[in-house]
């Protein structure tokens, strides 16, 4: 298990060095090494799907054409929902024991560790997607639009503080 998150480490230290990604990475790495971090980290993937599927109530009080540039925003946030929902029903979405398998609790418990961080990192990319097509938004994009755009910014770039203020929380 240690040199399949060496792997996963490599690749996403390549991605982005000091960015979004690779500081998303890191707190989740040292957070799904323990209980509270790990439901810290599964309360914040709770939020951004909120988040994602108020984004989508949003834009529907919105009266006008939806613009082109945002298309690529809701189809990312509706992904994002999905893997949410993966990440929150893991017992039968990413973590289905191997039925034929013999396979030890733990070989099958790294295995579920591996798969959530893959998938929790597939949200961390999408969220970095949102956050910059967000940033290349027109300036005369409605302000309705703009406005439900900037919630799901902020809950993206609240992830991170989220986390580590929960496992501060829970630790202290």
């Amino acid at each position: 298990m240690e040199l399949e998150l060496l792997d996963l480490e490599n690749e996403y230290m390549d991605i982005e060095a000091h960015g979004f990604v690779h500081s998303c990475y890191n707190v989740l790495r040292a957070g799904f090494k323990g209980v509270n971090g790990t439901v810290c980290i599964i309360e914040e993937v709770a939020n951004i799907m909120l988040s994602c599927t108020g984004y989508a109530s949003d834009l529907t009080k919105c009266t006008t054409a939806v613009p082109s540039d945002m298309k690529a925003i809701i189809k990312t946030a509706a992904q994002m929902v999905t893997i949410g929902d993966n990440i929150m029903h893991l017992n039968t979405q990413l973590c289905v024991p191997d039925e034929d398998s013999s396979s030890s609790w733990l070989k099958n418990g790294l295995h579920c560790t591996k798969e959530v961080l893959l998938a929790t990192m597939s949200l961390v990319r999408r969220m970095n997607i949102i956050i910059k097509l967000s940033a290349k938004l027109p300036t005369d994009t409605a302000s309705c639009y703009l406005d439900a755009t900037h919630k799901v910014v902020n809950a993206c770039n609240a992830f991170v503080p989220n986390i580590n203020s929960c496992i501060a929380h829970m630790t202290s």
